[in-house]
């Protein structure tokens, strides 16, 4: 049943050299080569690569992260097990650099939602750690998702953009903190186009003194 090796079988099947074998003959019960027994029937045999290999289950994947306000969301790549919920210890989140603390975490099915203490506004940049502590993140089979470090969230929260350190950075936005502060407008706007009257009335004299001569 071997094929082309009888010389090297013996009745009962099994083969007695110690070169590569071809199997011909996948309905063969078992093999002897160079002291190993393959029984094909307990263990499935490939033709092309031999005996084939289990499939190992692989720790759940940290995917991304988005916030919308209060609410930061990590997506992992399965299903996790949402009896095992990590402490908000566990994680470290900054908004523009300061830490932001996390007052609750849930579990459900393959994401791990943080409830922030404070809102983020929109434009604000997010970074998020974890590093597993007591109960972990982890799926069905008990398979810990790996530790985070500084990964960037998406901010996906809307409405007006921060305003910048420092206020405002041009002529119009200093004439308009000056006319919130109760400064009398017109007088800015006069003393602003005093130079201007000044240099056409200089102008305007030459023109006559010229005229009169």
């Amino acid at each position: 049943s071997i094929g082309e090796l009888d010389d090297k079988v013996d009745l009962g099947g099994n083969y007695l050299g110690a070169d590569p074998v071809l199997i011909t003959d996948p309905q063969a019960e078992s093999l002897e080569r160079s002291g190993d027994a393959y029984d094909l029937a307990a263990e499935p045999f490939d033709l092309d690569t031999g005996p084939r290999e289990e499939m190992v289950p692989a720790a759940p994947m940290f995917m991304s992260a988005m916030v919308n306000g209060a609410e930061l969301t990590l997506t992992y790549s399965e299903d996790l097990d949402a009896e095992s919920v990590p402490a908000a210890g566990d994680f470290t989140v900054t908004v523009g650099g300061e830490a932001r603390g996390v007052s609750g975490v849930a579990v459900s099915g393959s994401t791990v939602t943080l409830t922030l203490a404070s809102a983020v506004m929109a434009g604000e940049e997010v970074r998020l750690s974890y590093t597993p502590g007591d109960n972990p993140v982890r799926d069905g089979d008990g398979l810990e998702a790996a530790a985070i470090s500084g990964a960037m969230v998406t901010n996906n929260t809307e409405g007006e953009m921060p305003p910048p350190a420092g206020g405002g950075d041009d002529d119009g936005c200093a004439l308009a903190s000056a006319g919130g502060s109760g400064v009398d407008l017109g007088m800015l706007l006069a003393l602003a186009a005093a130079p201007f009257g000044l240099f056409l009335g200089r102008r305007a004299k030459g023109v006559s003194r010229r005229h009169k001569s």
